[in-house]
């Protein structure tokens, strides 16, 4: 199992204080560099498109969808504690899990460091995500 926490662009900078900073989630069983690049680029483009900063992506490699405690899962619920009115942008909610009871717990545990889920399909779909 590997983890990376991976900055996608320079800090912010104090000319932009309203910017929103949000944070990427990726879980993967076998993706390779080159599709987890694309997910980065596609969270890239996402965020750029809405006026937001992607600060990090945290990537979890070889987590069992069935495991709330990962430590791709730990570094981020970190990062958003020490932040305010932050995201977690994911491709798809299977990137949290595939199962839906773990969904929800990883959820929740993403609400109570005071942040919210942002599925970018979801979002291109037209349905309701936990924010944005």
């Amino acid at each position: 199992m590997t983890v990376t926490a991976e900055p996608t662009e320079e800090p912010p900078t104090p000319t932009d204080p309203l910017e929103r900073v949000v944070y990427g989630y990726l879980r993967s069983d076998a993706a390779t560099e080159a599709e987890l690049a694309a997910l980065r680029a596609e969270m890239i483009q996402f965020c750029q498109e809405r006026g937001l900063r992607l600060a990090n992506v945290f990537t979890d490699r070889g987590s069992r969808s069935d495991q709330v405690t990962r430590p791709g899962v730990g570094g981020l619920l970190q990062a958003l504690v020490l932040r305010n009115e932050t995201a977690v942008i994911v491709p798809a909610l299977d990137h949290l899990s595939d199962q839906s009871a773990v969904q929800a717990q990883l959820r929740r545990l993403i609400q109570r460091a005071g942040s919210t889920v942002v599925v970018i399909h979801e979002v291109d779909d037209g349905t309701k995500t936990d924010g944005m």
